[in-house]
């Protein structure tokens, strides 16, 4: 069998079992994820709800830049630099 690597070079595993790794629902959960970003549970929930009222708000910025390209032009590209300062600044705390 032929695998496909992220850049699409061909792999040949020597055991297919080997190669693919058993998933839990531990793999997926990270119950200490608010710790390892400097964060209480609360303050988590705040900063991570803030974040998704401020992307439902460019939502429907992009909606109307979809509509009219020349309104909001640059809007968005902001969010994006403004969003990743934010999340840089949690690990300054």
């Amino acid at each position: 069998m032929t695998i496909l690597d992220d850049c699409g070079a061909t792999m040949k595993p020597t055991n297919m079992r080997k190669a693919s790794k058993k998933h839990t629902i531990n793999t997926y959960m990270n119950k200490n994820h608010p710790n390892d970003v400097g964060l209480t549970y609360w303050q988590h929930l705040k900063f991570a709800w803030s974040e998704c009222f401020r992307l439902g708000c460019m939502e429907f910025v992009m909606f109307v830049h979809g509509l009219l390209p020349w309104v909001w032009d640059q809007k968005f590209s902001k969010y994006l630099q403004d969003a990743t300062d934010r999340v840089h600044d949690l690990d300054r705390k």
